[in-house]
């Protein structure tokens, strides 16, 4: 899955992230990566584009967002 960092995240913060989501590919895979006895995520907001894309907003950590698009 292609990562962009957006200006204020650090080298480290990427690394973190990418360790864990390089084998992800559906939202399926997403939330059993970040599930209750790892990291707890949660799907904040699903923002639909049309018909078939959709951005998945997850908070992450305290004060970041990782959004997905889902197509």
């Amino acid at each position: 899955m292609p990562i962009t960092l957006r200006p204020g995240a650090s080298a480290a913060w990427l690394d973190e992230l990418t360790s864990g989501l390089e084998d992800v590919g559906s939202l399926q895979q997403l939330l059993a990566w970040g599930g209750p006895d790892d990291l707890a995520l949660r799907i904040e907001e699903i923002v639909t584009q049309d018909e078939y894309t959709h951005d998945i907003l997850v908070p992450w950590r305290a004060d970041h967002w990782l959004v997905f698009d889902a197509t």
